[in-house]
C-alpha cells in the first residue's frame, strides 16, 4: 500500500518537523527542463512542461529519456502547471496564473485508454473543464499579492480538488471541482497555512494520503505537506506533517510530485542555477 511511506518519514523526526532527503534518480531529457507536473498511469509516468505548449510526455522512470509526446491538436496551454490522473483520464491543469489576471482557467480531460503506447508520437483531441474562481473580484494584475494562481491538481473517484498558490500569504485554497466537461464555479471547501508556495498535489491510490510540494519565495528550501486521517475529501482536517526536503539555500525547484508503484514518491524538479532539471524519489 502506497501509505508505507509514512511511517519512514515519521522515523526521521526531529523537533517539529521531519526532515527526508530525496535520491536524484536521474536528469530528465533536455527538452522538460520546465517539467512542472507528474502523473503515473497504466502506461507509466507523464510530465507536462511549464508555460505554453500543446504536448504532454511518457518519460522513462530510470533515464528520464521522454518515451512518448502526445500532441493535443484542439487546445494550446496557455500556462499549464500541473497533471493528474484516474483510472480513466489524464488531467493537464491549464491554470497558472502568476499575476491574477486569467479569465481563461481550465483543465484539459483526455482518456487514457486513447493513448498507444507504441507510438513515439501521438496526436489526440482532448475535452476542457473551464472555471472560475468566484470569490476573485479583482483582476488587475498583482504578482506579490496574487492568491489565485494554481499549479496543483488532483484527482479522486468524484471530483478534481485544486491547491491554490497564495503569493499574497503563503497559504494554500482547496477548491473542488466536477470531473466533467463543461463550465464552472470551483467552490471553495478550505483553506490551510503551509507556510510557503505550493507547486503540486498527489493523493494515494487508496485516497487515504494526500501530499503537497512547494518551496519557500526564491526557489529554496524546499518541503512537502503530507496529510492523513481525514474523512471524505476534508484534507485538511486529519493529521498533518511538514517535512524539509532541502535544507541549503540551494535554487532547487520542485514542481512536480506523483505516488507510483512499490509505494514510491516521484518529485520533479525544473532547472535552475544549481541544478539541472531532475527526477527523484523517495522510498519507504
Amino acid at each position: 500500500m502506497v501509505t508505507k511511506i509514512f511511517p519512514f518519514l515519521i522515523s526521521c523526526f526531529f523537533g517539529a518537523f521531519v526532515i527526508a532527503q530525496p535520491k536524484l534518480v536521474t536528469n530528465l531529457d533536455k527538452k522538460l527542463k520546465e517539467s512542472s507536473g507528474l502523473a503515473f498511469t497504466k502506461h507509466g509516468l507523464w510530465t507536462v512542461n511549464d508555460g505554453k505548449s500543446n504536448s504532454i510526455y511518457r518519460i522513462d522512470e530510470q533515464s528520464g529519456i521522454i518515451r512518448q509526446e502526445i500532441i493535443l491538436t484542439n487546445t494550446t496551454f496557455i500556462d499549464a502547471e500541473g497533471i493528474a490522473c484516474d483510472q480513466h483520464y489524464l488531467y493537464i491543469e491549464d491554470a497558472g496564473n502568476n499575476d491574477g489576471q486569467r479569465k481563461d482557467l481550465k483543465i484539459v480531460r483526455l482518456a487514457i485508454d486513447s493513448i498507444h503506447p507504441t507510438e513515439k508520437t501521438q496526436s489526440l483531441t482532448a475535452e476542457t473543464i473551464s472555471f472560475i474562481y468566484p470569490e476573485q473580484t479583482n483582476f488587475n494584475p498583482d504578482k506579490k499579492n496574487n492568491n489565485f494562481d494554481c499549479e496543483s491538481i488532483i484527482a479522486t473517484k468524484d471530483s478534481l480538488f485544486l491547491f491554490t498558490k497564495r503569493r499574497g500569504d503563503n497559504q494554500t485554497s482547496l477548491y473542488a471541482l466536477p470531473k466533467k466537461p463543461g463550465n464552472y464555479k470551483a467552490v471553495l471547501k478550505k483553506t490551510f497555512n503551509v507556510s510557503g508556495l505550493i507547486t503540486d498535489a498527489a493523493i494515494s491510490d487508496d485516497e487515504r494520503s494526500v501530499v503537497l510540494v512547494g518551496y519557500l519565495k526564491g526557489h529554496v528550501k524546499s518541503f512537502m505537506w503530507v496529510f492523513t486521517n481525514f474523512r471524505g475529501y476534508n484534507f485538511f482536517d486529519g493529521s498533518n506533517k511538514y517535512v524539509l526536503l532541502n535544507q541549503t539555500e540551494d535554487t532547487w525547484q520542485t514542481e512536480g510530485i506523483c505516488f507510483a508503484k512499490h509505494s514510491k514518491l516521484f518529485i520533479s524538479c525544473e532547472t535552475t542555477q544549481d541544478h539541472p532539471a531532475g527526477l527523484y524519489v523517495i522510498v519507504p
